[in-house]
């Protein structure tokens, strides 16, 4: 680890301490409370704080990710499947997101696309653009395009607005 990084780790440890110091004694507490903290007994208060930290950090930098649940409405139905493919999208898109909704088991659940005239367009060569492409990612729908994916607190999921055909 070099100086510079050391110093700047210290800077932070430094303000941190300052902030919470004064946060604990504008809530009626005093500085010497924090001194607890760093016993066995502090643990739990610690806990807490920590418990805190993470839900206000999640709640305002919560980012979707592959995998996560999410529904989206298209042609006035509603869908819930899992995100995929997700990339970053330039950022005069301000940090979104561009991937797809696909449904948690392709091999059973909702499609929106005609896969089997996919499949007939493929097999008979009539489609050059069906040629090297994976039936399964017919299955899913692009978003996060034309609306960025956002988090529905009364859903808990992703609302991943699906594109405009």
């Amino acid at each position: 680890m070099s100086k510079e990084s050391m110093l700047q780790g210290l800077g932070l440890a430094t303000s941190l301490v300052s902030l919470l110091i004064e946060a604990v004694r504008e809530a009626g507490g005093k500085s010497e409370d924090l001194h607890r903290l760093t016993k066995p007994e502090g643990r739990e208060t610690l806990a807490k704080v920590a418990k805190v930290i993470a839900e206000d950090a999640g709640e305002k930098y919560r980012v979707p990710k592959d995998g996560d649940e999410a529904f989206t409405v298209y042609h006035g139905r509603e869908y819930v499947g899992v995100l995929s493919s997700l990339t970053p999208i330039a950022e005069r898109y301000a940090g979104r997101c561009l991937g797809s909704i696909v449904p948690k088991n392709p091999m059973t659940d909702w499609g929106f696309h005609d896969w089997r005239r996919r499949m007939r367009d493929l097999l008979s060569g009539e489609n050059i653009l069906a040629l090297g492409q994976n039936p399964m990612d017919w299955r899913g729908l692009t978003v996060g395009y034309d609306d960025p994916i956002v988090w529905d607190d009364d859903k808990g999921m992703w609302y991943a607005p699906a594109d405009s055909d």
